[in-house]
């Protein structure tokens, strides 16, 4: 399949990872380590309310204020993006590497229809590109 024909879900990780939105940005970090991934999805604790993500992006951008000892004084809630920029399954990969890349984020929940069924990073798209050309 040819780069330009890839929509979303032919790179996404489907495996989702999530964390509380009262953990501390400590545990966060730490449980994204352990995996080996860069975020973490948030769930709506309402029904109807946005979804979260946290990323190693966001911790690393607090870094830049304090020391690691901040990390375990806040909690998710308050250095998550939300709402979250998310992708259509259906859509292309230059147009979700050129949304994401506009938006300032490195990974983006996949939805189908109203439902989350994947994450996609930078890393998902350059590992293919590793792999096939």
């Amino acid at each position: 399949m040819q780069f330009q024909e890839l929509t979303a879900r032919d790179l996404m990780s489907t495996k989702l990872e999530t964390c509380d939105s009262e953990a501390s940005v400590l545990e966060a970090l730490k449980r994204m380590v352990e995996l080996k991934i860069h975020c973490l999805l948030i769930p709506a604790p309402e029904t109807g309310r946005s979804l979260g993500i946290v990323s190693v992006k966001d911790i690393v951008q607090l870094l830049g204020d304090a020391g690691p000892e901040i990390l375990d004084e806040l909690v998710v809630s308050e250095v998550m993006t939300s709402p979250v920029v998310s992708l259509p399954d259906y859509l292309r990969i230059p147009d979700c590497v050129n949304l994401m890349r506009m938006t300032g984020v490195r990974s983006a929940p996949v939805m189908q229809d109203r439902e989350v069924v994947g994450v996609l990073s930078y890393t998902d798209v350059v590992n293919w590109i590793a792999r096939n050309t």
